[in-house]
């Protein structure tokens, strides 16, 4: 049975503890959204965050008061302002946090809904000036002012029109609402060139960005209501033709309030796709609860001083509807919510996929969510203790990305003998493998209060198969072909990213997006001691090209893994708290017709190679190497663009939902490899893709022809194609043991 152990929330991790145990504490700094002097503010029960039904999810939260009141910005970040829908004297604002509240809690927009418009635009231009209007106002004219200032031009410096701050003007009526919101935020100013001189100019109305902001600047005032959405951040991508009938654009943005509605799906898999939806948000009320732990700061209206201690910070929020309530946010394969594949049930009889107790021995069976939305939520519990359903594999794997743990783990994962239930040795004990180890979490309280929170986990607890896509047979009195059926290994549920565009513009041809999944994932590491590693990864794609020679160059496309957090064994790897923990950023990356500027992997990383011969032919191997002499934690696919046209390709003419690489092994053995005439150990694949149809089932698509990698380190997976591209000395007697 599993043992509650102190709790040591907010301890370092040291050597003598080796993270066992051990999680570092969260440090939240936020200032509140609205003045809390002047009256009293409120959120009722129908006005919560939160399930309202099976068929409607509300993502708004309403804040009530009488009068008018002040309103602030949460944290740092870039402002765009809107019309709101039905109301032409409110406006939304779209705050997109620059300086993150909470380091391990991603926000991609914190939307206000129902602020004054005269405060901030009226007859198509901002209003006020640099001396007069609100803090915003008085701010964004100074920013205005001395960007003209320093233009090195002889026009006259254009007037400060209200589409500088993204709202819509007569000669910019923005009336398609579909426009996606972080096409704003990352709009490419357009160059005009004159077609007399051949002057290169940048139009006036479209230089100036969108406004920065600091935390708690005072943006304008509201009265009666206040709408706010927190939407969590995914990564600055959209995916092309996505099915899911709900999208991030102006109808969002615009909305009163906004409402998940699944009578807006027409198929029951865009149902199930917009309750996946619902994950992308959090209560506003238990955003500033996780604040309550002692190492979090609040500020409140001009107050120079934060409040810190649970009291005064809980105090802010005893006439929320939801002050008590803690989510559970549940993340299973292939990221997808816990159960999306209803591969997570007790039994064929049995649907229930969860006990949930407020003690170590008190379990009681349900189905994981609420009013069938895949986030779970109790209320006023000090101590939650869940087990989940589990078929024993031996990576099974649960991270704690937010909550605090109250049973064993180590640097925040839950596995072996921590997750699952050991052997019995005492025949008159019953034990129960369909669920997991019990898992517990503590609350913070305010008296005999427990304070609103969230709980973020990362679980996959079970393997997942999937059959080969048949199609359907010409001739109908053909006999059916029986599918293959296939277990996604760890490698099988990393690779995706491949349908997604970056919102990032480029300026050129020869600058090209790099996509980030910011949604984390689990993957596992061989190390030293012949066991298994675990990290959470991001997930980033770079595209390249190389060139070959005065005519022609590759394009190329890598997958990369980027390490988040980690449960090492430091024999083998640098211990997690080092530069391996990257945060890298999606960003545009030139590239010269010159000279190469391909892409390598940044430092500690680096790549050396090795030739062997398969089939007759002469191979590049890759080895994914890292300084001091440990193993890298890091995996890398590559292949050339032309390969990844052939995933687009059938993505596109099946039209898949979802899809991720498959590594289909050329031998039947996982554990096995090949053996070179140069005494080179490699392993070799062909690649598939695993995707959704568009009836929601699972398959896996093969490619019309097959694009070979191979390994020699179990790190990077390469085509032959790519692989002979990368232009470093090549070492031709080094013999490769597979770690």
């Amino acid at each position: 049975m599993a043992e509650v152990i102190s709790n040591t929330q907010g301890q370092n991790l040291t050597t003598s503890n080796q993270g066992t145990n051990v999680r570092a504490v969260i440090q939240p700094v936020s200032h509140f959204v609205l003045q809390t002097t002047s009256g009293a503010i409120t959120i009722s029960e129908s006005n919560s965050f939160g399930a309202v039904n099976p068929t409607q999810f509300r993502t708004t939260s309403k804040i009530t008061f009488t009068g008018s009141k002040k309103v602030y910005a949460l944290c740092q970040g870039q402002v765009l302002v809107q019309p709101q829908i039905g109301n032409t004297s409110k406006v939304n604002l779209i705050l997109k946090p620059f300086a993150q509240p909470i380091k391990d809690l991603g926000i991609k927009y914190i939307i206000y809904r129902g602020l004054n418009k005269s405060d901030f635009v009226a007859n198509d231009v901002i209003v006020g000036d640099e001396n007069n209007g609100t803090e915003f106002i008085k701010h964004i004219w100074k920013e205005f002012n001395q960007f003209y200032s320093t233009e090195n031009t002889n026009q006259p410096k254009p007037t400060f029109a209200a589409n500088f701050i993204g709202f819509p003007t007569t000669t910019n009526p923005q009336t398609d609402l579909s426009v996606l919101i972080d096409t704003f935020f990352y709009k490419l100013s357009e160059t005009l060139v004159d077609t007399v001189t051949g002057e290169a100019t940048e139009p006036k109305e479209k230089a100036f960005e969108l406004p920065m902001v600091k935390r708690g600047m005072y943006l304008g005032d509201i009265t009666g209501e206040l709408g706010i959405d927190i939407v969590l951040n995914s990564g600055e991508y959209y995916i092309e033709n996505d099915p899911t009938p709900f999208k991030f654009d102006l109808n969002y943005a615009r909305a009163t309030d906004f409402m998940l509605d699944l009578a807006s799906a027409t198929t029951p898999f865009q149902e199930k796709l917009l309750k996946e939806v619902c994950t992308k948000f959090i209560d506003i009320v238990a955003f500033y609860g996780l604040h309550a732990n002692g190492s979090g700061k609040i500020y409140v209206d001009e107050t120079a001083t934060p409040l810190t201690t649970k009291d005064t910070i809980f105090g802010l929020l005893t006439s929320f509807y939801t002050k008590n309530t803690q989510y559970i946010y549940l993340q299973a394969n292939r990221q997808r919510s816990y159960n999306f594949y209803e591969n997570y049930k007790y039994s064929e009889d049995n649907a229930n996929n969860i006990k949930i107790g407020t003690t170590l021995a008190n379990g009681t069976e349900t189905i994981f969510g609420h009013a069938s939305w895949p986030i779970h939520k109790v209320a006023n519990n000090e101590n939650l203790y869940i087990q989940l359903t589990t078929d024993n594999y031996s990576e099974a794997t649960l991270y704690v990305k937010l909550g605090n743990l109250q049973t064993s783990h180590e640097n925040n994962f839950v596995r072996n003998t921590n997750l699952l239930q050991p052997a019995s040795e005492d025949p008159s004990i019953t034990i129960d493998y369909n669920y997991t180890q019990t898992i517990g979490f503590q609350f913070e309280k305010s008296g005999t209060e427990v304070i609103a929170s969230i709980v973020q986990l990362i679980y996959e607890g079970k393997q997942l198969t999937v059959s080969e896509y048949i199609a359907p047979p010409i001739d109908p009195n053909a006999d059916p072909i029986v599918p293959s059926i296939f277990y996604l290994k760890d490698i099988d549920d990393i690779f995706g990213l491949l349908n997604a565009k970056s919102f990032i513009a480029t300026k050129n041809e020869n600058e090209l997006p790099s996509v980030i999944e910011e949604e984390l994932q689990l993957i596992h590491f061989p190390n030293a001691l012949k066991k298994t590693d675990v990290a959470a990864v991001k997930v980033k794609k770079i595209e390249d090209f190389i060139k070959i020679d005065e005519d022609s160059d590759l394009q190329r496309v890598t997958f990369e893994t980027l390490l988040v957090d980690s449960d090492f064994d430091e024999s083998t790897y640098i211990k997690n708290n080092t530069s391996l923990k990257e945060g890298n950023t999606a960003k545009t990356i030139s590239y010269s017709k010159e000279q190469n500027n391909y892409y390598q992997p940044k430092k500690p990383f680096s790549f050396s190679t090795v030739l062997f011969t398969d089939s007759g032919s002469t191979i590049t191997g890759v080895i994914l190497e890292q300084e001091q002499g440990k193993l890298p934690a890091k995996k890398i696919l590559g292949i050339t663009k032309e390969e990844y046209q052939q995933l687009i390709a059938i993505i596109g003419s099946n039209n898949l939902i979802n899809p991720k690489i498959y590594f289909r092994n050329l031998l039947e053995n996982e554990e096995d490899y090949f053996l070179s005439i140069e005494d080179v150990q490699y392993k070799s694949y062909t690649l598939d893709v695993i995707a959704e149809n568009a009836t929601g089932e699972l398959f896996l698509f093969c490619l019309n022809e097959d694009v070979r990698l191979y390994s020699v380190d179990d790190r990077i997976y390469a085509s032959k194609k790519y692989s002979e591209s990368i232009p470093f000395t090549k070492n031709k007697n080094i013999s490769l043991d597979l770690i």
